[in-house]
């Protein structure tokens, strides 16, 4: 009877399971084409790989990159945010990706760490995390003073700053659509 149950208790969550396992059932649930896939980083240096434009990880985001720029009439979006539905899918490494890729073309890019709770585009480009983002959003308004250099040409970045006790309403409040309108002023592309 124990047996019976256990198979038939791993049948049902088999059968629960909606799991996408491979781009192929993502374009099927949801009619969409993918614009890619990434493999992953075995050593954990994304930037590493990245430099080097032969390796497997710099060729899929430029394929990625490559068909972001076909898919609107206007070539590669001006304004492009990168999300997901759980944590450590890699949106800061594809950002960041996205933003090394796009910046080698000559386009002046700005990378803006907008993930208030988990910031991590700092630590991916080895700089401090005491302001930022949050900082403007909260009431200052020098965002010259708040962007660094990435040490890639013609990328630069906002990191998220301080982590408030209200990111959400910082980030759908009237103060950030406004940023991003002054900053898209300044550089080609925000990531």
């Amino acid at each position: 009877a124990g047996l019976v149950l256990a198979v038939l208790a791993g049948l049902a969550l088999e059968e629960m399971d909606e799991t996408l396992h491979d781009p192929a059932q993502a374009s099927e649930a949801l009619g969409l084409a993918p614009l890619g896939s990434t493999p992953k980083v075995g050593s954990g240096d994304v930037e590493g790989e990245l430099e080097d434009r032969k390796s497997p990880l710099y060729e899929a985001y430029f394929s990625i990159r490559s068909n972001l720029a076909f898919s609107t009439a206007h070539g590669f979006p001006r304004v492009l945010a990168v999300t997901s539905t759980r944590p450590g899918e890699g949106k800061s490494s594809t950002a960041l990706a996205l933003g090394i890729i796009q910046a080698r073309t000559g386009a002046r890019v700005l990378l803006v760490d907008a993930d208030m709770r988990l910031p991590s585009v700092h630590a991916l480009l080895g700089c401090e995390n005491a302001a930022g983002l949050a900082n403007l959003l909260a009431g200052a308004d020098d965002w010259q003073a708040l962007v660094v250099p990435t040490g890639f040409d013609n990328l630069s970045a906002l990191v998220a700053g301080p982590h408030p006790p209200n990111a959400a309403e910082l980030l759908t409040g009237e103060r950030f659509p406004r940023l991003l309108g002054e900053l898209a002023g300044q550089f080609d592309h925000l990531i």
